[in-house]
């Protein structure tokens, strides 16, 4: 879960999955697949278990993949992260890589929406430091954190328009 929080930044993550996997003599895959799909996360599993066979050639039970990853979506996913993992990137991904990230590797479509929806709506450090309300007024935070990621963004986009070179 930690990796594909942070989109698999870094190889250690793979790393220690692989490790872990490596180290236990009997996995029950059934009971795996089972607490992935009550917990909704059964493409990050196939996504995760994909990145170990890339990188570690630990080939999980073909029955797992082909139930957790039908559609070899996530084995397309785990490519393109293969194929990006050493590229210098921020820090932190930008909310709209993580939005798409989350559309990609969410079992129900709805965990996305969800996801980008709390993105969007719900107030952070940054909108409290941001703007200082009496706690009477906090439910303004709701309405604040849009419109600050909208002047945040739109200055974003302005700055990446300026820059482009006019051919």
């Amino acid at each position: 879960m930690h990796g594909a929080k942070h989109l698999w930044p870094e190889l250690e993550c793979i790393a220690s999955l692989a490790e872990l996997l490596r180290s236990k003599k009997h996995i029950n895959w059934a009971i795996l697949r089972e607490r992935a799909a009550t917990s909704r996360t059964k493409r990050m599993l196939a996504l995760a278990l994909q990145l170990v066979h890339l990188f570690y050639e630990q080939q999980s039970p073909v029955e797992v993949i082909t139930e957790l990853d039908p559609d070899g979506r996530m084995k397309t996913l785990a490519r393109e992260i293969r194929d990006n993992i050493f590229t210098p990137r921020p820090v932190r991904p930008d909310s709209t890589e993580s939005n798409l990230y989350n559309f990609k590797t969410s079992d129900y479509k709805i965990d996305a929406l969800n996801s980008l929806l709390r993105a969007t709506f719900l107030p952070t450090l940054s909108d409290w430091e941001a703007l200082s309300l009496p706690s009477s007024l906090h439910a303004l935070y709701f309405g604040f954190r849009p419109l600050r990621l909208s002047k945040t963004y739109s200055a974003q986009l302005w700055r990446k328009i300026r820059q482009k070179p006019i051919a």
